[in-house]
């Protein structure tokens, strides 16, 4: 069987499956990397919610206290939010 002179040219070389290779083993580093930024970025967000989440609880608990302060104390309040 002969091939033509384009064919030939398109039959993939030992070193050209090598820098394939090594091409490949860049991408899945470069690929880890941004998975393990991303994976903190999520972590990082997690905590800022939870933070929030405990902030936001933390100041219902005292308006209610002041609620009930002022309630006991018949005290009018200043400005109505």
């Amino acid at each position: 069987m002969t091939i033509s002179a384009q064919q030939f040219n398109r039959i993939v070389l030992k070193e050209d499956l090598s820098e394939l290779k090594d091409d490949l083993k860049l991408i899945k580093e470069q690929a880890s990397q941004i998975i393990n930024s991303l994976d903190g970025l999520a972590f990082r967000t997690y905590n800022l919610e939870c933070d929030f989440a405990a902030n936001q609880s933390a100041h219902d608990r005292f308006e209610g206290r002041l609620n009930r302060i002022e309630d006991n104390l018949e005290l009018v309040p200043l400005f109505d939010y």
